[in-house]
C-alpha cells in the first residue's frame, strides 16, 4: 500500500513522474544488475504485521477519493515520510538529473 499512498500524494500535488531509461529495453527491477548495485531489496513479505492492513487498504484505495483537500493535506503532512526523523549522512549524484543516492541514519 506504500505505492498507492505515494500515488495519492503525487496526484494530490499534481506532480509528474517519468521513467527515464537510456535504453527502453533496460529492465528496472530487483533482478537488474544496475538496480542491485544501488539498492537493497528486502523480502519481508512474511515479516509484516498484517493487523492493520485492511484499515490502510480501505483508507488508501477507497476513502481517499472522498476526502476533502484539507483532509488529504492533513493526512499527508501527519504521516509517512513527513513524520520520519532521520539524519542525513551523505548525498551522491549517480547520474545527473536522474539518480541521486541519499544515505540516512534513522
Amino acid at each position: 500500500m506504500e505505492d498507492k499512498a505515494i500515488q495519492n500524494r503525487v496526484e494530490f500535488y499534481k506532480l509528474n513522474i517519468e521513467k527515464n531509461l537510456k535504453n527502453p529495453k533496460d529492465k528496472v527491477g530487483a533482478d537488474n544488475e544496475v538496480f542491485q548495485s544501488y539498492f537493497k531489496a528486502f523480502n519481508d513479505i512474511n515479516d509484516r504485521d498484517r493487523r492493520f492492513e485492511s484499515k490502510h487498504h480501505l483508507h488508501h484505495y477507497i476513502m481517499w477519493k472522498n476526502l476533502s483537500n484539507i483532509e488529504k493535506d492533513k493526512c499527508i503532512i501527519g504521516n509517512g515520510i513527513n513524520s520520519l526523523i532521520y539524519k542525513l549522512i551523505k548525498k551522491e549524484i549517480i547520474e545527473e538529473g536522474v539518480i541521486e543516492k541519499i544515505v540516512v541514519d534513522i
